[in-house]
This record gives C-alpha cells, sequence and structure tokens, in this order.
C-alpha cells in the first residue's frame, strides 16, 4: 500500500457520517456515568479549577520576566 492511498482512505472515512469519532460506542450508559466521582477522586483533585491555574501560571510566567527585566537594567546601571 502506498502512503497516498492510505491518506486519501482516511480523508474519505473521515468525511463519511457518523465517523467522526472513532472506538466503541454503546447506545445507552451504565449506571456508573449517571454516579458523581469517588470521594477519593474529589479528594485527588485540587481546590482550584484549571483555569485558575491556567491564571496562577501566567501570572507567574510575566513575574519572572518583569524579574528579568529588573536584572538587566540593573546590570546596565551598574556598566555605566
Amino acid at each position: 500500500m502506498h502512503l497516498e492511498n492510505l491518506v486519501d482512505l482516511k480523508a474519505l472515512n473521515a468525511k463519511l457520517p457518523g465517523r467522526e469519532k472513532s472506538g466503541r460506542k454503546s447506545k445507552t450508559k451504565g449506571a456508573w456515568h449517571k454516579q458523581g466521582p469517588s470521594p477519593a477522586k474529589k479528594a485527588k483533585k485540587s481546590s482550584k479549577s484549571s483555569s485558575q491555574l491556567s491564571k496562577l501560571a501566567k501570572q507567574a510566567k510575566e513575574i519572572k520576566q518583569l524579574k528579568m527585566k529588573l536584572k538587566t537594567q540593573q546590570r546596565k546601571k551598574t556598566r555605566k
């Protein structure tokens, strides 16, 4: 089989209806889907949501950048 043929087949399969997601699809979900996460899983998860964590990460990055800028400015001042 040539790679070109494989790519074409993949493209064709993607265009067919019902082929968007691969894997097993069940018509009815089991009872475990309706239950919430177990207390063990709840305890493992941090109290802060992922959006808050990403915000904190951005702030930390900004702080690091500002510190680096300060250091470079101080170095320039001492050289003069």
